[in-house]
């Protein structure tokens, strides 16, 4: 029987363990559920964070949106592009098409000016004169009567209803003539029509013969400049137009043969040289320049488009 009693040391000695056991296994469940905070703690703010992925998420959501944006922003740019190459194509500019047989067509160009008395004054009796290559020209299709000349630019005196000459403080010789009538700013009102570039107060003197020798509507005979030219006639009505009363003339801003002469155009068509104070000498026909891309149709009117 004593064999079998328990030895209390023994008894001490396992109680210890459990005991020891136990507070390992707590301290053991206090590190893990720390260790866990923090790797909670590192995934949310890899998830949400400044730099999360959700934010990245976003972010790349907006770059695609923006790149979305900016292709068809690119592709928009492209289609116009290749319209307009398609148009440039397919519209042809009147310089293209205008030919010397087209010269004395009316055209659709209309101007409003402003009268002596301030009133506005709508011109649409226009004609096509000349294609340089670079530019077409046209003439106004009747004398231009004075009460539409800026005389305060222009310096000139008028009288009747087509007259028009010069008077000046100074000699009013050739030069001071054809600088008044080649002065862009002194006509400047006569360009403010659609697709006008510029305008001047008549056609040059080299300007005309250019036109006259070119248009197959003329007789054969030819004009130079510079030379007194007679016996020439112009079916057209596009080089000398006739008033009520008698024929008229009007001036060309060349010189003419003679330091002290201007070119002017007579009846049939004749080219003469003058004193720019010869009463005698009719009016002025006005010369507007169209923009070289204008772009328009030709036919027994031409349209601007």
């Amino acid at each position: 029987m004593e064999n079998s009693r328990v030895n209390p040391s023994f008894i001490d000695i396992g109680e210890n363990q459990m005991k020891k056991q136990k507070g390992i296994t707590l301290i053991a469940l206090v590190i893990t559920i720390i260790v866990l905070l923090i790797l909670a703690g590192i995934t949310i703010n890899l998830t949400i964070g400044q730099d999360g992925i959700l934010k990245r998420a976003q972010d790349a959501g907006k770059n695609y949106t923006n790149a979305a944006e900016y292709e068809q922003t690119q592709l928009a740019e492209f289609t116009n592009t290749a319209d307009k190459i398609i148009e440039g194509l397919t519209s042809k500019t009147l310089v293209s098409q205008i030919k010397p047989a087209d010269y004395g067509k009316s055209i659709n160009y209309s101007v409003t000016v402003k009268n002596a008395d301030d009133e506005d004054i709508t011109l649409t009796d226009w004609k096509v004169f000349y294609n340089d290559g670079t530019n077409v020209y046209i003439i106004l299709g009747d004398y231009l009567n004075n009460t539409l000349i800026d005389t305060t630019k222009t310096k000139m005196t008028t009288t009747g209803t087509y007259q028009a000459y010069w008077t000046s403080e100074s000699v009013a010789d050739n030069t001071e003539a054809v600088a008044t009538l080649t002065n862009t700013e002194n006509w400047s009102q006569f360009a403010t029509g659609r697709g006008a570039q510029s305008a001047i107060g008549s056609p040059t003197g080299e300007m005309f013969v250019a036109s006259w020798n070119a248009n197959p509507n003329t007789n054969t005979k030819t004009l130079t400049v510079g030379t007194t030219a007679g016996g020439l006639t112009d079916s057209t009505g596009l080089y000398i137009l006739y008033t009520s009363e008698e024929q008229g003339y009007y001036w060309l801003a060349s010189p003419g043969y003679d330091t002290e002469y201007v070119w002017f155009v007579g009846g049939f068509g004749r080219a003469y040289s003058s004193s720019p104070f010869n009463n005698d000498v009719f009016g002025v026909r006005p010369v507007v320049c169209l923009q070289s891309s204008l772009t328009g149709a030709v036919g027994d009117a031409v349209t601007i488009d």
